[in-house]
């Protein structure tokens, strides 16, 4: 048998081709890590973002909610303001203990009726108008 000579060219040449291609693998995954890394970096940004406007929506929304919760409070106690006003200006007057006859109130409850009726159907932001026609 004869034995086989390969020539240190013909090794070098071998071992640079194997150089060559593991460079250019290292090369194509180094160029896809990025790729991906840069993708990465978009989608933590847009998510970023949409957490920002997560947290300023639910922040405008708990403002809504305190100042909603203020105008109840306020109204509640306007309304206390009012009746003790009403009571201490009937109090001992003679018509006030009278009955209101049932045709008047009846006419009385229509009308809230219909205004309550024109204040929901009212569009947004638009003024109710008064009843013309009472």
């Amino acid at each position: 048998m004869s034995q086989l000579k390969i020539s240190p060219l013909v090794i070098l040449m071998i071992l640079t081709v194997l150089a060559i291609a593991v460079a250019g693998w290292e090369f194509l995954a180094n160029r896809s890590a990025q790729a991906e890394l840069s993708q990465a970096k978009k989608d933590i940004d847009s998510a970023a973002t949409v957490i920002g406007n997560v947290q300023r929506t639910m922040t405008i929304f708990s403002q809504i909610s305190a100042e909603r919760a203020s105008e109840k409070e306020s109204d509640r106690q306007q309304g206390e303001k009012d009746r003790t006003a009403l009571r201490a200006s009937l109090a001992g007057d003679r018509c006030a203990a009278e009955p209101v006859p049932d045709d008047a109130q009846r006419r009385l409850f229509e009308k809230a009726d219909r205004i309550r009726a024109r204040a929901v159907s009212a569009p947004a932001g638009g003024a109710v108008s008064g009843n013309a026609g009472a």
